[in-house]
């Protein structure tokens, strides 16, 4: 075939597949000039690039309300059989503070039957509904950290004060905050927490806890 003559030949295809779609009512499929279809092109959606690049937000301190797992009953508290309900108060505080001392989750457990006072039975009775290695526990000298059953036990992120008071703040986590507050001298670093406590001049043992906290962070 002249080569001339393929222009002429595809241009009357062209008009010939219009005019059978004129008649059916359907759109006659593109032809392109080495004879195959042609493909639209495919535009796909992209996620927005802050979208991509968001990060899960930083935990927060919560405190945690044993109410809202069990009914607290003061008039029980010391039996045998209320073991089960401080246990599942006991879980949940844990679990929504943890890690947390041992001493601020009796308090929490206390305060919720209406105990004002944390006597050595009420520590006894709430000890023995936290069981033995239920959870991974540390020592912060002569305090006990109690951390959630899945935690790591070695560090924990800073959660924000959330109303606790410095000295109940685990040490890990309180490194956390030290670890932030980037200087190349610790004495800064323990300025920067004296001042996000919004305290005055620090007692002697609040500095050593604060330096200790800066050693931890390394």
């Amino acid at each position: 075939m002249d080569e001339s003559e393929k222009p002429a030949r595809v241009e009357t295809a062209v008009t010939e597949a219009q005019s059978e779609a004129n008649q059916t009512g359907v759109s006659p499929e593109p032809a392109s000039y080495d004879g195959q279809p042609i493909v639209p092109t495919k535009i796909y959606a992209r996620r927005p690039l802050n979208e991509e690049r968001e990060k899960a937000p930083a935990a927060t301190y919560a405190k945690a309300d044993p109410a809202s797992v069990a009914t607290p009953d003061r008039d029980r508290f010391y039996e045998v059989g209320y073991r089960g309900t401080l246990r599942r108060m006991v879980d949940h505080v844990i679990e929504i503070e943890g890690p947390l001392y041992f001493d601020v989750l009796v308090d929490r457990i206390a305060r919720a039957h209406g105990f004002m006072r944390s006597g050595e039975t009420v520590q006894k009775i709430i000890a023995s509904s936290l069981g033995r290695n239920r959870f991974p526990t540390t020592k912060d000298g002569e305090r006990e950290i109690v951390w959630p059953q899945d935690a790591m036990a070695e560090s924990a992120p800073y959660r924000g004060a959330g109303g606790r008071d410095h000295i109940d703040i685990p040490l890990p986590e309180l490194a956390s905050l030290a670890a932030t507050l980037r200087s190349e001298e610790d004495e800064d670093i323990i300025r920067g927490m004296q001042e996000h406590f919004g305290l005055g001049r620090l007692a002697a043992s609040t500095r050593e806890r604060f330096e200790a906290a800066v050693a931890t962070a390394g």
